[in-house]
């Protein structure tokens, strides 16, 4: 029986900041890297396709290895799944709760345009994308 290795990258886009973990999963969790940068949209609605561009850019700018390499690169351990998870936000303060509702759903668009276009590694993978694709539309809160 062989050891499933996994990498789970957990992103918040928060109005102000974007964070990000990127965890190596085996027997024992590993934080390989941890980070944030300024969130700059251009559009000043959440659920505009130009907010979902930007995320994506941003994203790609930021933790594109950890979400495209299975062997790690120079910073991680080799996996054999990569996994995205969203975290939902809720309102505070002056951030209304419709407004998190619809910067959450413009991250998971933009993790889904992000996770269709990567080509597959191997031919299990288009399964696995579909299975992750519906987790993320289920409305969960992570």
């Amino acid at each position: 029986m062989s050891l499933h290795c996994n990498r789970t990258v957990v992103v918040a886009v928060c109005p102000d900041y974007t964070y990000w973990v990127v965890v190596h999963c085996t027997w024992n969790i590993t934080v390989e890297d941890v980070g944030g940068y300024q969130t700059v949209l251009s559009s000043q609605y959440y659920n505009s396709k130009q907010t979902v561009t930007d995320i994506k850019q941003s994203l790609l700018n930021n933790v594109h290895t950890a979400l495209t390499d299975m062997n790690g690169g120079e910073l991680y351990q080799p996996v054999d799944v990569i996994k995205m998870v969203v975290k939902q936000l809720r309102g505070f303060k002056r951030f209304k709760s419709e407004d998190a509702h619809s910067l959450t759903i413009a991250a998971i668009t933009a993790c889904n345009v992000y996770v269709t276009n990567v080509p597959a590694p191997t031919a299990h993978c288009p399964r696995e994308r579909t299975r992750l694709l519906d987790r993320y539309t289920s409305g969960q809160a992570w």
